[in-house]
């Protein structure tokens, strides 16, 4: 079995006192073809993407060089000890791939994003929109967590 490790972000801006949670529409990949067993053309979800060995040095340089790929955002926010992992199995070609996915919280301050080419669009959405969107489970949770560490530590 293949093993592949990717880091992503939960990308916020704090709007008055309203966080909202910006989500990339993603065309249906090798990686993602289904939903609960039905067929997809495209779904939302976070900044994520692989560790490249010749150039992270860690999980932060990953982190910001997705970020900067995929949003044009630069001018970020690491909110640590936030950090969950999740993983998950799917099928390629080639087989079945073993993927873990680390999160970070990132605020940003302004709203301002410049998709790379991978990606269809995006929204800034507050945290009970961004969670019907989220089509997986496990995000949802990761979203989750991190509404409430920004409602326990950030908004008051």
């Amino acid at each position: 079995m293949l093993k592949e490790r990717s880091v992503g972000a939960i990308i916020f801006y704090i709007k008055g006192t309203t966080p909202l949670f910006l989500l990339l529409r993603y065309p249906a990949s090798e990686e993602i073809t289904t939903i609960d067993g039905a067929p997809v053309d495209e779904y939302w979800e976070f900044v994520k993407g692989h560790v490249e060995s010749t150039i992270d040095t860690d999980e932060i340089d990953t982190l910001t060089r997705e970020i900067r790929e995929e949003t044009g955002i630069t001018n970020i926010e690491i909110h640590q000890p936030f950090r969950e992992e999740i993983n998950y199995h799917f099928m390629r070609s080639h087989g079945v791939v073993y993927k873990e996915v680390v999160f970070y919280l990132v605020e940003v301050k302004s709203q301002d994003v410049k998709l790379s080419d991978e990606h269809i669009s995006h929204d800034w959405l507050p945290y009970g929109k961004a969670h019907v969107l989220t089509p997986f489970e496990k995000s949802k949770e990761v979203l989750k967590k991190a509404n409430e560490f920004i409602e326990g530590r950030l908004v008051k």
